[in-house]
């Protein structure tokens, strides 16, 4: 009898702060996703242009080093592969007009830093088998 095997979403969390990194893999942890964790931009465009890896989603500080998160933020928006794969961005309070020009620029979602466990519910939208890569309807 043949079983059919489900590959787990994968996750880019490019993250500069540590302690904010690993908060952010312990909770999604507790998904079961497979995350790939980078620390700066530069780092974040190679491991998405890895042609073995195929992202559902992409979390991305604003504030990376290197490149920010903008910048990678289009480089996703660019790339006929990566357009499709939801970008949130996470943001410190004092960087909102950051996060409006984020979501003017192709961002899916904002989440203001430090990321808490109920922010979950806004990654696991867009990682819902049959949902990565749209944008998930408003329900008002």
């Amino acid at each position: 009898m043949a079983t059919e095997t489900s590959k787990k979403p994968c996750i880019l969390v490019a993250e500069g702060d540590p302690d904010q990194r690993e908060s952010l893999l312990d909770m999604m942890g507790l998904c079961c996703y497979e995350m790939i964790q980078v620390k700066d931009g530069n780092e974040a465009i190679e491991k998405l242009h890895d042609p073995e890896k195929v992202f559902s989603l992409v979390m991305l500080d604003v504030n990376l080093p290197e490149k920010d998160g903008q910048k990678v933020l289009s480089v996703v928006h660019e790339d006929e592969k990566l357009k499709d794969v939801p970008v949130i961005m996470l943001y410190p309070y004092e960087n909102e007009d950051v996060a409006k020009s984020c979501m003017e620029h192709g961002a899916n979602e904002m989440i203001m830093k430090p990321v808490r466990m109920y922010d979950a519910k806004t990654w696991i939208k867009y990682v819902r088998k049959g949902d990565c890569g749209k944008k998930p309807e408003s329900k008002m």
